[in-house]
């Protein structure tokens, strides 16, 4: 059974990321950066860290990553899309990271205390 807390914390997250999709994608970065090597080179959960995201959801949120990243290190002028990822896809993000609010949690509060955030500086 969640907390109070655990309840808020989730609430939160989940408003923040339908509000600012950038905030969203940031995270979903973030957290996809925070996974081993083998977890993110082979898109799956190899190791039960509380890190990244679990083995149901990293094959379909590997594959966001990928097209956020290639979405970025196109030149503006030859991108075929205004966005990293459609609405629909957006939405898909936004319910399966509502599960992990609590490491996106700790993530902002992470940058708050000074420490960095690299998937701001992806795209």
């Amino acid at each position: 059974m969640r907390t109070l807390v655990e309840a808020a914390v989730k609430d939160l997250v989940v408003e923040r990321m339908r509000e600012d999709r950038s905030f969203m994608v940031s995270m979903l970065m973030e957290m996809y950066l925070r996974q081993t090597e083998e977890e993110r080179v082979g898109a799956q959960a190899s190791t039960d860290n509380g890190i990244g995201w679990g083995k149901v959801d990293a094959p379909i949120l590997t594959s966001f990553v990928q097209q956020v990243l290639e979405w970025g290190g196109t030149p503006p002028a030859k991108r075929r899309y205004k966005a990293p990822l459609s609405a629909k896809q957006l939405t898909i993000v936004c319910n399966r990271l509502s599960k992990y609010s609590a490491q996106i949690w700790d993530i902002m509060e992470g940058h708050d205390r000074g420490e960095p955030m690299f998937a701001w500086e992806i795209y």
